[in-house]
């Protein structure tokens, strides 16, 4: 390592009057002047373009973070010798007792960010912004489809909707090109139903039926006496839509006063309502070519005709069990899901034969295999002026795709994403470059090219009977949190773990001849966060108790012997900004004021985890932080507050309450004794806001969650990453130093991603943009420092710089006795 202490001296800093002088030519004092600050200089490696400097008591523990990324060409004189000052003051403003003090620092080159590639959502570019960018929404499923016609002018193909967008697209038009065309936004968007007759686009938003000429998007309208309106609202919330000339059908979730879902019939040209019947349950339609009304119930019971007048007819079909979405081709087919045991799309000609089928038989799951060739949760049909069938699929389990089908039933193309609210679920392979997930779907990825990324399998082939772990495949109670999923090696033998958090609490999971199977959890009786827990002892006192639980015989349920239950009387307050913890590799875990470790793992991989290899954690300096601290005088405990290892460090967060939007982050040794703090401005999103300028560099904005952990080397240690709120991440050292910063704060007018996805493109003067919440951060098996972050999509780019991140020695301040 290049040398950093041209300059290591004692400094002695003094405002006595009783002493003349300080001997030091680093600093000087006169008596009978005011307290001066004092100067400390240092160099730094060539290159290094940011530093950072804390200061130190004797015994190591933090009193001052005194620049944080600090530019050299600000401090840096002629010589190369880099001067800053301390006034011998704390973080929280008051003079230091007298003593000897270290002031230390690290220094980096401007980091960077390049992009390499996305997955997760097929637009292009995949992140929105940008004309004919992303794909669809941030929150619902694809829940809704149709096709353009044959013979009717469009640049579109097929038309999809979503039931729920914040600030995306919840309805895109994809064209003949295979691309994304064309986008309907709101700041809040839904649509459960759309549907296409000849030259117009109905589509259905809550009570609203608005339509588009599907020619170039523009709004057609329903025609009255005074002139034409853009839209026509129903008299209940719109579940399913059907139109076939001037007949206009749809399925309301109910009207005000009826006993339930109601049929009601409009004139599509002007969109006035006439005849309205109730429904048993809610119905998928579609019109056949010859105007007959057709509609599955959504309880998967029953395919009907409906006559004009709105008798419901039951049909009955060759080989179908479960009739669900449903539509026409040109030729008068019945296309329709069958999710009985076939779990595949079949197709009946009009005199209701089977004419063929669309995907392989049974569906695209088996266990935790996945089948790109079979279909999932067909949420809706269309079929395009081909007669190429499309499912538009979503929800549980994932992926979120549209399929499109050839005339003998074989998949040609799918377009798999978006991702939900801004990369939720979204994580990478801790070593493996290759490989990412999306909730419960694993995905293979190329790293050398832009968009290159399909379904591998799933994460597991589900929940045993009785058992209360299931992974989460839908929206997770913590709706930002992640998995984390990597390799450790156990006596010699490599096992692939993946530790899952939107429970709140940590449920570990191993590879079991490929299937990822539950084997171990940690959680409180009485969560905050949420009343929920897998299991409790009844004579455990709610507030206070720690469960462990090893599944010893490996069957997945829990037997008393099984758990482990600890108590806590910890006072650290409510915890301020989120911390995603991604386990360690040595799967040990730091809850409240417990060190929870393996004691052995089983021939699985599975952990043990046992009394005698659990600790305490002392807590020493906490009252100091605490005096600084409001605490919740509701709940002063938080026994269920995880800790994050970062290398031989703990970090942990305390809040003021009620807000928690200030606070102070907590950085421990590994017996729970304190070391330094950093105190913070806006701890989670609302905190972020009550701060509406950019942060400044003596303040860390903690934002709202980590990212992950990486070592940088044996001297400097390891640093974690904390994802800003405002499109900004900071980079802290293991014992509590801001080392750096990347991406642009969003309100500091940075650069775009460009219209394009280049690889190799630096992104560092642009912003992740506010609330991009959920990361991941790590170091690959090839070395490299990569960052994943993402709104529709997930974006991963390499970080250059933190390679060189180095320590240094200023040297010894002193304050004398008396001062």
């Amino acid at each position: 390592m290049q040398s950093i202490r041209l300059f290591r001296r004692t400094i002695v800093l003094c405002a006595s009057l009783s002493l003349a002088a300080i001997a030091s030519p680093l600093y000087a004092a006169v008596a009978s002047q005011p307290f001066t600050p004092g100067a400390i200089e240092f160099t730094l490696p060539a290159g290094h373009d940011q530093f950072s400097v804390v200061i130190d008591d004797a015994t190591g523990v933090r009193v001052r973070n005194l620049l944080s990324f600090a530019a050299v060409t600000k401090y840096q004189g002629t010589n190369g010798v880099i001067t800053v000052s301390w006034d011998g003051k704390d973080d929280d403003g008051q003079s230091v007792p007298a003593g000897t003090y270290t002031a230390r620092g690290v220094s980096l080159p401007e980091l960077d960010a390049f992009y390499e590639y996305s997955f997760y959502n097929p637009g292009d570019p995949p992140w929105n912004g940008y004309p004919n960018s992303h794909w669809g929404s941030n929150h619902g499923d694809p829940i809704t489809m149709a096709c353009v016609p044959a013979g009717v002018e469009s640049p579109w193909r097929t038309v999809v909707g979503y039931n729920g967008s914040e600030g995306t697209d919840y309805i895109i038009a994809i064209g003949k090109n295979d691309r994304k065309v064309w986008g309907l936004y709101e700041g809040w968007g839904t649509s459960w139903a759309v549907t296409i007759d000849g030259a117009h686009l109905y589509v259905a938003t809550g009570k609203m039926v608005k339509k588009y000429k599907v020619v170039d998007g523009s709004i057609a309208g329903f025609k009255r006496t005074a002139g034409t309106v853009p839209q026509t609202q129903l008299p209940g919330d719109i579940f399913s839509l059907a139109v076939r000339g001037l007949s206009g059908t749809a399925c309301l979730r109910s009207i005000e006063g009826t006993p339930g879902p109601q049929l009601l019939f409009f004139n599509s040209e002007t969109g006035r309502t006439n005849l309205s019947v109730t429904l048993p349950s809610l119905m998928r339609l579609a019109y056949s070519p010859a105007g007959e009304l057709w509609g599955t119930s959504t309880n998967d019971a029953q395919l009907v005709q409906i006559g004009q007048d709105g008798v419901i007819t039951p049909v009955t079909l060759p080989g179908l069990e479960r009739p669900a979405a449903l539509t026409f081709d040109a030729a008068g087919n019945l296309v329709v899901m069958d999710r009985g045991a076939d779990w595949q799309i079949k197709i009946y000609t009009p005199d209701r034969k089977l004419l063929r089928t669309v995907g392989v038989k049974g569906g695209g799951r088996d266990g935790w295999h996945y089948k790109a060739d079979g279909v999932l949760n067909v949420n809706a049909i269309a079929v395009d002026e081909r007669g190429y069938v499309w499912t538009s699929e979503g929800g549980n389990p994932h992926p979120r795709r549209q399929a499109v089908w050839d005339l003998h039933g074989k998949m040609v193309k799918d377009f798999v994403g978006s991702t939900f609210y801004n990369a939720w679920g979204c994580t990478v392979h801790d070593q493996d470059t290759t490989l990412v997930s999306v909730q419960d779907a694993i995905f293979r990825v190329d790293p050398k090219q832009v968009q290159d990324y399909r379904m591998e399998r799933f994460v597991w082939s589900g929940r045993k009977p009785g058992s209360p772990f299931a992974f989460e495949d839908g929206n997770p109670w913590c709706a930002f949190w992640r998995a984390n999923f990597f390799r450790s090696k156990i006596s010699g033998r490599s096992h692939e773990y993946m530790v899952q958090t939107a429970t709140t609490y940590p449920i570990i999971y191993v590879q079991k001849h490929g299937d990822y199977r539950p084997v171990a959890a940690i959680w409180t009786k009485k969560p905050v966060d949420k009343p929920m827990n897998p299991w409790s002892r009844p004579g455990d006192p709610d507030n206070t108790t720690i469960y462990v639980w090893s599944d010893l015989n490996e069957d997945e349920l829990i037997q008393d012997n099984e758990v482990l239950s600890f108590q806590t009387a910890t006072k650290r307050g409510g915890g301020g900004a989120s911390i995603v913890f991604p386990a360690p590799h040595g799967l040990d875990f730091y809850v409240a004021d417990w060190a929870i470790k393996p004691a052995r793992f089983l021939s699985s991989g599975a952990p043990v985890y046992e009394v005698a290899s659990c600790r305490k954690l002392e807590f020493t300096g906490l009252e100091k932080v605490q005096a600084h601290v409001v605490m919740d005088p509701n709940n002063p405990t938080r026994p269920d507050q995880f800790m994050l290892r970062v290398g031989d460090h703990l970090v942990a967060g305390m809040g003021n309450w009620p807000t928690l939007f200030e606070g102070k982050a907590m950085f421990m040794d590994l017996t729970g004794r304190i070391t330094a703090t950093i105190p913070y401005k806006g701890g989670g999103v609302h905190g972020s806001l009550a701060y509406p300028g950019p942060v400044k560099n003596e303040d860390l904005n903690y934002g709202w969650c980590n990212a992950g952990v990486a070592k940088i080397n044996d001297e400097v240690g390891s640093v974690y990453a904390q994802h800003g709120y405002f499109g900004q991440v900071t980079f802290v050292t293991e014992d509590g130093i801001i080392a750096a910063t990347l991406f642009k704060d969003a309100r500091a007018n940075p650069e775009g991603y460009g219209p394009h996805a280049v690889r190799g493109k630096s992104w560092k003067n642009s912003s992740m943009q506010q609330e991009m919440l959920t990361a991941w951060f790590g170091r690959q098996d090839d070395g490299a420092f990569r960052y994943m972050f993402g709104a529709t999509c997930a974006n991963v780019l390499k970080v250059i710089g933190l390679e060189r991140l180095s320590r240094f020695t200023a040297g010894q301040v002193v304050i004398p006795a008396g001062k």
